[in-house]
């Protein structure tokens, strides 16, 4: 029998689901994957290896480093990667709050679980601005704040057109 936990999450991927769907989204798994004009993004949720928590990825991959955008990416390998935990904190401290506990594996109430999707999608919707190099040449600095980039797509973006 499934934990409330277990079933807190998949409550919230059968919300993301039909709304990552509409946005042009790929699922494979728990990886969902929209290719862009220059970029690729990458959706991930990773489930805690140490307990029933769950943590929120997402990952950018070049075009012009990985020229064949419907191959299958791994959120971890990508180009650009962040815990779009730590981006939460940016919007709301509720919905902070709600990252937290699906982090430590608490199932939030299905309200909860709802405004969880909706704030995540609200994050979803901006980043899919950064499938155009122009755009994630502006906000590159924004994003340092809460990612990993390697230096050379770093030097690739700030010196894109």
């Amino acid at each position: 029998m499934k934990s409330t936990k277990s079933e807190a999450l998949d409550r919230l991927v059968l919300l993301l689901k039909p709304k990552l769907k509409r946005l042009g989204f790929k699922k494979r798994g728990l990886t969902w994957s929209v290719p862009g004009k220059d970029c690729t993004l990458i959706i991930n949720i990773q489930k805690s290896a140490y307990g029933p928590g769950a943590y929120l990825n997402a990952g950018l991959f070049l075009h012009m480093i990985h020229p064949d955008a419907n191959s299958r990416k791994i959120y971890y390998k990508s180009d650009i990667y962040f815990r779009i935990n730590n981006m939460i904190s940016h919007h709301n401290q509720e919905l902070e709050m709600l990252v937290r506990m699906l982090e430590q594996g608490e199932a939030p109430s299905d309200g909860s679980c709802d405004q969880l999707c909706n704030g995540l999608m609200e994050v979803i919707e901006d980043l899919l601005n950064l499938l155009d190099l122009r755009a994630l040449r502006l906000r590159l600095e924004q994003l340092a704040e809460y990612s990993l980039i390697d230096p050379k797509v770093r030097k690739i973006v700030s010196e894109c057109p």
